[in-house]
């Protein structure tokens, strides 16, 4: 009984410990195969990147068409845009000068992780409503 106590104790603690597996790693090749809604275009020090048609017009912004959602992750970004599951997980927003929002993947192939909450959050934005698409006012 003993034995079989201590071997319990020792993978309680040695588990915790033990490298994941990254499962949600990805290349950027699977986003240049599974976006649709836009175009990938080069663009200087950024490389490749991919800009949904929305984000051609003045009044498009990422972030503005879901809500925010609290999960067992943190806070996540529901987009009821068609690209938002790769877009708003997944690498990182760039507004360009007369160009206008275009999505960064990733650079020279690198490998992607996904984000398990987004980059930016209703605590750490004063621009956002928490759980709508509003932006705050007076802020």
């Amino acid at each position: 009984m003993k034995k079989l106590l201590l071997a319990c104790a020792i993978v309680a603690l040695v588990l915790p410990a033990a490298p994941r597996a990254q499962a949600a790693d990805v290349s950027v090749d699977f986003f240049y195969n599974n976006l649709s809604g836009g175009s990938w275009i080069e663009v200087g020090d950024y490389g490749y990147c991919w800009q949904p048609d929305v984000g051609l017009s003045a009044d498009w912004r990422p972030y503005s068409d879901g809500y925010w959602a609290y999960t067992d992750l943190g806070w996540t970004w529901v987009s009821y845009e068609d690209f938002g599951w790769a877009t708003y997980h997944y690498g990182r927003w760039v507004r360009l000068s007369g160009r206008g929002w275009v999505w960064v993947p990733g650079r020279d192939g690198r490998r992607l992780r996904r984000l398990g909450a987004s980059a930016a959050t209703p605590t750490g934005s004063r621009n956002f409503v928490r759980g709508t698409n509003r932006r705050a006012r007076g802020h």
